[in-house]
């Protein structure tokens, strides 16, 4: 366990710091793999924008529609193990229009520097933000954007937004729906679709693994439940899918890996079998899943014609290959064999030790 506390507040540091920004591409199908306008909405319009939205690259936006975002790192990789239900998507901010330009509202935590050796959610700052959609969409990996669910009122969604920006909301990196003053990223969206008349959000309990646990304990995180980034566009449409580097199959094959490797995180299995930690260079993929990684990047280059199904069995067929195979043992503790291969694998690494 003394292995454990001497890493977590690095591990806290890498866990809540803004995630590292890559180097800002102007947004817009010229520099972009993928900047893909849904075929839906291209028979709907005909190439002409709707009169209640802007053209932006080609894609129609409108107050009120919502931009989920993903990041394909070690980082996102975490914050998804720590749910219990496998979700795409880690972050969601809302659009809005004004004087003709596109903004984003969204919650985003803030480390403060500290020489404190307790948990970095003391001090973590930031809170509602707004910015302009070219530097968002510049600065992340894979982003779709979506209309508001049936029934919203854009005009509210944005007010609510506006006026949590206006009020200085602050981030609360404890992830609890209870307080009323501080918000994270989803909750944000969350009650601004509840104040625009969209039903409760779907919440999900945090994961029940051993090795998680220790983290959030650690953290002070006291949260049972979260709100994914999907629960809050599930059943919109889709009006674009944009990425920097990847292509369409490709987004589909990571979202499709990461669901695999979060099935293989059993109740048994601990964070340093998927990640690894250093203070010099943080957060990183164990050897063997940044190699599933690789293989499954590379061959999708050459998917653009599976369905989806297709791409999700060539993606657990490749795991299997590199990982080993998955079995669940059916007892009370449901475990199952180590994404590891084994525990005497000299690489291994039992990182957080412990939990």
């Amino acid at each position: 366990m003394q292995r454990l506390h001497s890493r977590l507040p690095a591990l806290g540091l890498a866990l809540l710091a803004t995630m590292a920004l890559p180097a800002c591409t102007t947004p817009g199908p010229r520099h972009y793999a993928t900047w893909q306008t849904d075929p839906p909405l291209r028979a709907a319009t005909a190439g002409a924008t709707p009169p209640d939205s802007i053209d932006y690259h080609g894609i129609p936006l409108r107050d009120g529609q919502l931009v989920v975002s993903e990041q394909a790192s070690p980082l996102s990789l975490l914050l998804a193990l720590l749910s219990a239900d496998a979700s795409p998507w880690i972050h969601v901010g809302i659009i809005a229009i004004e004087d003709g330009i596109p903004w984003l509202y969204e919650s985003n935590g803030q480390l403060r520097p500290t020489w404190s050796s307790g948990p970095p959610t003391a001090t973590v700052g930031g809170g509602v933000r707004r910015m302009t959609l070219d530097w968002f969409v510049a600065n992340q990996s894979h982003i779709a954007i979506y209309e508001p669910p049936a029934g919203v009122d854009p005009a509210k969604l944005v007010a609510f937004a506006r006026q949590s920006h206006a009020r200085q909301v602050r981030f609360d990196p404890w992830f609890d729906l209870d307080d009323p003053d501080r918000m994270y990223c989803t909750e944000f969206v969350a009650l601004a679709l509840a104040a625009a008349g969209a039903p409760p959000a779907r919440t999900v309990p945090v994961n029940g693994n051993r090795s998680t646990g220790v983290v959030l304990d650690w953290l002070q995180i006291d949260a049972q439940y979260t709100i994914p980034a999907a629960a809050l566009v599930a059943g919109s449409e889709r009006m674009a899918l944009i990425s920097r580097q990847h292509s369409p199959a490709q987004l589909s094959a990571w979202f499709a890996l990461r669901e695999e490797l979060h099935r293989r995180f059993t109740p048994d299995q601990k964070v340093g079998n998927v990640l690894s930690f250093s203070p010099f260079t943080g957060l990183d993929f164990q050897p063997p899943v940044r190699e599933v990684i690789r293989t499954v990047e590379i061959a999708a280059r050459d998917w653009g014609q599976l369905t989806e199904a297709e791409i999700d069995a060539r993606v657990r067929q490749i795991a299997g290959e590199k990982l080993g195979p998955w079995q669940q043992k059916q007892n009370r503790d449901q475990t199952a064999i180590p994404l590891r291969k084994s525990r005497s694998d000299p690489d291994f690494q039992a990182w957080p030790t412990g939990g």
